[in-house]
């Protein structure tokens, strides 16, 4: 096999590529420069505000350094769809799923949504829909806390009543809170949340 990372040739034997076919898309060099998180996940500044209790638990998987800052640019920046084999592994097991939607406006078109594509088809419920362009990372820490909430509810089926919200990137966790508390206040009564990368935490 190629690596989708480096572009290395590769041999991997695992029990599923023997038995299922399937292996590793990336060689165990680069697997192995992604780094797990190693503790609290959780925002303190959270304490004693109306999100506080919108998460019952929160996973985060890896630390967002350089290398997976790089892997989040060519995913998501440059749009290679391929890449998403590499974490979509990660995610199979939860269900049912309320992706973090992404804004639809003209010049925030994606082809496919970064997030989405990690899960599994069938795992995915809509539940919300994003009315703002405006992107996070564009705020401070006191602009995200005092916004307004950019979901929308879109739920018109019977609603399940545990969810796994999935983001890609937690940095301050608002977007990931403001989600949450929105399905709260639509009859979900467990929300537990799942982002593939964390970034250090922000302060006011």
């Amino acid at each position: 096999m190629i690596c989708l990372l480096c572009s290395t040739p590769f041999t991997t034997r695992t029990w599923n590529q023997l038995v299922f076919g399937k292996g590793d898309v990336i060689c165990r060099e680069c697997r192995e420069k992604f780094i797990p998180t190693n503790g609290n996940s959780e925002r303190s500044y959270f304490y004693q505000t109306p999100f506080e209790n919108a998460l019952d638990s929160l996973t985060c998987m890896f630390i967002y350094d350089e290398w997976m800052k790089q892997y989040f640019h060519r995913y998501k920046k440059l749009g290679d769809y391929a890449l998403h084999q590499v974490f979509s592994g990660h995610f199979r097991h939860f269900y049912p799923c309320v992706p973090v939607p992404i804004f639809n406006g003209s010049e925030n078109d994606k082809t496919f949504s970064p997030v989405e594509a990690l899960l599994v088809p069938q795992h995915i419920v809509h539940l919300l829909e994003k009315t703002t362009p405006i992107k996070q990372s564009q705020r401070t820490l006191y602009q995200r806390l005092h916004s307004s909430n950019p979901f929308s509810w879109t739920g018109t089926e019977k609603i399940p009543s545990r969810i796994v919200l999935v983001d890609d990137i937690y940095t301050t966790g608002m977007t990931l809170h403001q989600a949450a508390l929105l399905l709260k206040e639509n009859g979900v009564r467990e929300v537990h949340g799942v982002c593939l990368a964390e970034t250090l935490s922000k302060k006011v």
